[in-house]
């Protein structure tokens, strides 16, 4: 079987990144990971712009920060609704690299617990064309929208994340 091509995007704000991308990379053959470290001078979205516009097949894209239950940090902005909005034209872009069966999986933020935060993942789901799900910071995984038969990776990273973010 051909492997999968994952993306994980990890904010500036999270100090065990090193240690988050020594776990994923030794987790399986079957994937074919890409790293990202976002830096805290630029905007995040520019950020993960920038990378997806050179990829094509990805199966899935983990976003690993920290938020609220209405928005989430990505370098230096605060992605809210509003703000997505503003950036619909970049976030929509994000689908050109993704397979059609592919996830946007986030982690470390309360979006589920607000009607706010459930309708900026609504929104990056539209934007992206494919399902968003969202962990919470105790590694909890709610998949939104629908849910996937393929959820392995995304529940070993929630593992990973676990008790890392205050």
């Amino acid at each position: 079987a051909p492997k999968r091509r994952e993306i994980v995007f990890i904010d500036a704000q999270i100090s065990h990144a090193d240690r988050i991308i020594a776990d994923l990379s030794q987790s399986s053959e079957s994937i074919d990971w890409i790293f990202v470290k976002l830096t805290s001078a630029r905007s995040g979205v520019e950020q993960i712009s920038q990378s997806m516009a050179t990829l094509s097949g990805i199966d899935a894209v983990h976003i690993i920060t920290q938020g609220d239950d209405a928005s989430l940090q990505l370098g230096n902005q605060t992605l809210s609704l509003l703000s997505a909005e503003a950036e619909a034209g970049q976030i929509a872009s994000w689908a050109n690299a993704l397979n059609p069966d592919a996830s946007v999986n986030v982690y470390g933020t309360e979006l589920m617990g607000s009607q706010d935060g459930q309708a900026l993942l609504e929104a990056l789901s539209l934007l992206c064309d494919c399902e968003v799900s969202a962990a919470d910071s105790r590694g909890k995984e709610v998949a939104f929208i629908e849910e996937t038969a393929n959820h392995a990776t995304t529940l070993g990273a929630s593992e990973l994340v676990e008790g890392q973010v205050q």
